[in-house]
C-alpha cells in the first residue's frame, strides 16, 4: 500500500525488510508473485499430492508461504525464495520441492534432515 511508504522513513533505508515492504508494494510485482505462487501449488499438487501443498500469508506481512500440511515436521518454504532458487519458474520450483521431500510413508516417519534446509521452514 502506498499510503504506508512514508512510515518506512523510521527505518534504515538499506535494511532488507524495508526492501521487502517496498516490493511488496508494487501492484504488478505482487500479481506476477501471486501468479506463479498459484501454479507453484497447482504444479505441487500435480506432481505430490500427498504433501498437500497451500499458501499462507501472515496478517501485515509481506512474505508468502508455501505450507506443505503432508509433510511431516515442515514448516514451509518462504515462496519469494523458493521461485528465486527455481529462476522464476514455478514448475522448476515445484520439481524443487518435490525433490527435497521423501514421499511420505511409514518408512520416512519422524523428523527429516531436508527440513532445516535454507529454504524450508
Amino acid at each position: 500500500m502506498p499510503e504506508l511508504l512514508p512510515a518506512l522513513l523510521e527505518y534504515e533505508p538499506d535494511d532488507v525488510g524495508v526492501t521487502a515492504a517496498v516490493r511488496s508494494c508494487d501492484p504488478l510485482r505482487r500479481a506476477r508473485l501471486d501468479s506463479s505462487a498459484w501454479d507453484l501449488v497447482l504444479t505441487l499438487h500435480r506432481l505430490r499430492p500427498d504433501l498437500d501443498a497451500s499458501l499462507s500469508m501472515a496478517v501485515f506481512d509481506h512474505g508468502m508461504t508455501l505450507g506443505l500440511d503432508g509433510a511431516r515436521d515442515c514448516g514451509g518454504y518462504d515462496v519469494a525464495g523458493l521461485l528465486e532458487r527455481a529462476h522464476g519458474d514455478p514448475a522448476r520450483a515445484a520439481e524443487l520441492v518435490a525433490s527435497d521431500l521423501p514421499p511420505v510413508d511409514s518408512a520416512t516417519a519422524g523428523r527429516a534432515a531436508w527440513c532445516r534446509a535454507p529454504a524450508c521452514g
